[in-house]
């Protein structure tokens, strides 16, 4: 008889707390992990920002550190909306840049270059829709997403240390706040009433409007677009409340 009893007093317990998880609406989370460029934002082609040719530009942009921060509130048992905040950084390849200079120069000479770091701010708001498997423990989280981004074409700057001549710095450029969208899917793992573990990977693109900034000014206006695309991979933990 004590072991029914004690036994229908877990199952009534389990029944509550899993009440209690359902009912939260609100939730946060924070996730940083590594953002991969792709298409022509990856690109090493020898026609990047800087360079005139300006039609098909070239990011040269490697992969770099990324976070989000997240807010989400639950419409319904399934279905929610979301407010992400997210940032990431991506050098740029100086050896692609080295390259370029030499065929722009049409030489062989050496050139010692500095490149600086993408820096890319998102603020976005979307949906989800929560797929829940093992009692709502484990959830997976389809998302999209839509927003605006900012950023700026990095500093940089060359020397030719073959010929002691031939230098250039070229300032950051800021560009316009571009729209963007992502898709993405989080895995989540809810490992107490209130606090889960959560795994983010996701695909988003922008295309901000460009500039000429192979000249030393910025005043000429192209409406080139630059393609910005990445997929991120971050893990980190959230709480609801």
């Amino acid at each position: 008889m004590k072991k029914y009893f004690f036994t229908a007093i877990l199952v009534l317990f389990d029944g509550l707390c899993f009440a209690q998880e359902t009912d939260s609406r609100f939730s946060a989370a924070f996730s940083a992990g590594a953002s991969f460029p792709v298409g022509n934002f990856a690109s090493k082609a020898n026609n990047g920002f800087y360079v005139d040719n300006m039609s098909h530009p070239a990011g040269w942009a490697k992969p770099g550190p990324a976070f989000q921060l997240s807010l989400n509130y639950c419409l319904q048992k399934t279905f929610g909306l979301s407010l992400l905040l997210a940032g990431q950084g991506n050098k740029q390849d100086e050896s692609a840049f080295e390259s370029s200079l030499k065929e722009l120069f049409n030489t062989d000479d050496n050139f010692a270059v500095k490149t600086n770091s993408w820096k890319i701010f998102r603020i976005m708001v979307g949906g989800f829709y929560d797929l829940s498997v093992v009692q709502n423990k484990f959830i997976f989280q389809p998302t999209i997403l839509i927003g605006i981004l900012k950023t700026s074409i990095p500093a940089r700057s060359y020397y030719d240390s073959t010929n002691s001549s031939w230098s250039y710095s070229s300032p950051e450029s800021s560009l316009p706040i571009a729209f963007c969208y992502e898709i993405g899917m989080n895995f989540r793992w809810h490992f107490s009433k209130s606090l889960y573990l959560k795994a983010v990977y996701d695909f988003f693109h922008a295309s901000p409007k460009g500039y000429d900034v192979s000249v030393n000014t910025t005043n000429f206006h192209y409406n080139t677009a630059i393609p910005i695309s990445s997929v991120n991979a971050l893990a980190g933990i959230g709480v609801r409340f």
